[in-house]
């Protein structure tokens, strides 16, 4: 039945159930229609709290949720409905199978009542029926005149859980996707990765962690560049085309971080709107990509920002995240990795080598932290330390010979943060020894006149 048609109240009219119903039924179909032309997306969660303690029981529950259906029920648990908890064990026999739990709310029937009435509402079953009621309902007072009461009988929608294919088999439900239960070794848990249709970032913790994650990384991307923000005001100052790549950049993560900071601190926006924002901040990045175009399409790699889908938000957003960090990778660098040296004897220190410092296409230091000044120490340990697999440093300095060719790298290298008393060194890692050192995978420096305080480091940086 269509309730878009206003009633024609008139002198005279002898009333019955029915005007109030439809009036009512009316002023909520107006009002989602409303909603449905300032927004595409005008349903999901503004706010739902799982009981993840009811899990160990083998229990679904929710303990609160407040949620807009799409035919436009607002629903407040547990204010205005009624739902039970669920036990999954009997439902859920392959293990193996992620569950989908799914919220169903009953559609309004023309052919049978749409009300069950229980005796309480706390010892009533599953309801089929898209309410319920008490028989015996409430006392009100006049809220003008505070003086007289009368006896009112109130409502509660009937919501239920359904599991797994529960939800294909019906047609009279207006079903919402919360939650998917895996089970990994005899723990049985919320799935990390799902986000629920949402009207309010909020509602989903796993999408204000996304976002977190986001503005952190743009955050820390933007510390790197930093030494980049001071502009010459000499006229003599010669053009440098890298830090003015890198100023630009910097302008582009100085922009969107404090937007998306402010929709974390505030967050009843619509993930909608977020993703728009991430869409633009592609986009802008895009532009100092040779892989990833304006819309964040790459013919190089798998990567492709898809288009927003409320009932898919954990693909949509995991695909921007990923993007927007092959993006920054391309614009600056990041540590990786960083790996310390034990001193295992006086002037003698040694690290077992992760497989991922031996990949060329990342950036590799030596890192000497010390008090004493590079100045007091270059020379002595240019010309007496060796490097080398810990099998061959022993040779090197008995028989005096060259170990692996390291030379000092005198800039702060892009990407790492800077620190007091460390310099850096870079490695030959085209020789011979230092096939060596992959080959063993135990790395040594054995430097006689090493300071007492000396802390040695080799760092991996991407991009």
């Amino acid at each position: 039945m269509n309730f878009q048609k206003p009633l024609l109240w008139h002198q005279g009219l002898f009333l019955q159930p029915q005007h109030f119903q439809y009036e009512s039924l009316h002023s909520a179909q107006v009002t989602a229609q409303y909603m449905r032309q300032i927004s595409n997306y005008p349903w999901g969660f503004s706010h739902l709290q799982l009981d993840e303690t009811a899990l160990t029981r083998g229990q679904i529950d929710i303990q609160e949720m407040e949620v807009l259906f799409e035919d436009g029920t607002l629903v407040e648990y547990p204010a205005n409905a009624h739902l039970q908890p669920r036990n999954f064990d009997a439902k859920w026999i392959d293990r193996n199978t992620p569950l989908k739990v799914y919220i169903g709310l009953s559609k309004v029937s023309h052919s049978k009542g749409n009300v069950t009435v229980v005796p309480h509402f706390d010892s009533a079953p599953i309801i089929n029926t898209r309410y319920i009621a008490e028989v015996e309902g409430e006392e009100y007072k006049d809220f003008h005149q505070g003086e007289l009461s009368t006896h009112l009988r109130t409502m509660k929608y009937a919501i239920n859980l359904l599991l797994g294919d529960e939800a294909e088999a019906t047609n009279n439900d207006i079903l919402i996707h919360i939650a998917t239960l895996e089970q990994k070794d005899e723990e049985i848990k919320f799935c990390p990765n799902y986000i629920t249709p949402c009207t309010a970032i909020k509602a989903s913790t796993v999408l204000m962690s996304t976002l977190k994650n986001i503005r952190d990384e743009l955050v820390g991307r933007s510390k790197q560049l930093e030494k980049y923000k001071s502009i010459s005001t000499s006229r003599a100052a010669e053009f440098n085309p890298v830090a003015e790549r890198y100023r630009s950049a910097l302008k582009v993560l100085a922009s969107y971080a404090p937007s998306i900071n402010h929709h974390l601190e505030n967050s009843c926006a619509h993930p909608v709107d977020i993703y728009g924002i991430l869409r633009s901040l592609i986009g802008e990045l895009s532009t100092f990509s040779t892989k990833v175009n304006l819309l964040g399409e790459s013919a190089d790699t798998n990567l492709k920002l898809p288009k927003y889908q409320h009932k898919a938000l954990a693909d949509c957003f995991s695909s921007a995240k990923e993007l927007i960090i092959t993006l920054l990778d391309e614009l600056t660098v990041s540590p990786e990795l960083l790996v310390r040296f034990e001193k295992e004897d006086v002037g003698r220190f040694s690290v077992n080598l992760p497989g991922e410092f031996f990949t060329k296409q990342n950036s590799m230091y030596l890192v000497l932290e010390t008090n004493t000044p590079y100045n007091e120490f270059n020379t002595d340990f240019n010309s007496f330390a060796k490097l080398g697999a810990d099998s061959q440093v022993n040779t090197y300095v008995d028989r005096a010979i060259p170990g692996l060719t390291f030379e000092h790298f005198s800039e702060q290298p892009t990407g790492l943060e800077h620190r007091a008393k460390v310099t850096y060194f870079t490695i030959d890692r085209d020789s011979d020894k230092w096939k060596m050192v992959q080959e063993q995978g135990k790395f040594a420096l054995h430097w006689d006149d090493a300071p007492e305080d000396l802390m040695v480091e080799m760092v991996l940086v991407r991009g």
